[in-house]
């Protein structure tokens, strides 16, 4: 690791401000940088829990829906299943009827 001696040696003396004020410069560039892009994954992060909230809702309104639909077709085929038997049943006793007289 280099000391302070020899980072002098090495860019000179009365270059060294001038490199420490540049490498502050960059170094807050980049953390303005880097706070920028934290803040933007925070907004993704409520975005995503935003959409996953929308997406669960949906599911829900669907499935109540699916089991609407589910049970308004059961009770008309009950419904269709039980005039069919009421007509054959109705047939069969006019046949009957016919037959014994």
């Amino acid at each position: 690791m280099l000391n302070i001696q020899q980072v002098d040696e090495k860019i000179g003396f009365n270059e060294a401000p001038s490199m420490i004020e540049a490498l502050t410069d960059n170094n807050q560039r980049l953390n303005g940088k880097l706070e920028n892009a934290l803040g933007k994954i925070e907004v993704y992060v409520k975005e995503i829990r935003v959409l996953v909230d929308v997406l669960d809702k949906t599911k829900h309104v669907v499935i109540v829906a699916m089991i609407s639909n589910l049970a308004t077709t059961i009770e008309a085929v009950v419904n269709a299943s039980t005039q069919a038997i009421h007509n054959a049943c109705s047939a069969s006793a006019v046949k009957r009827k016919r037959n014994e007289s």
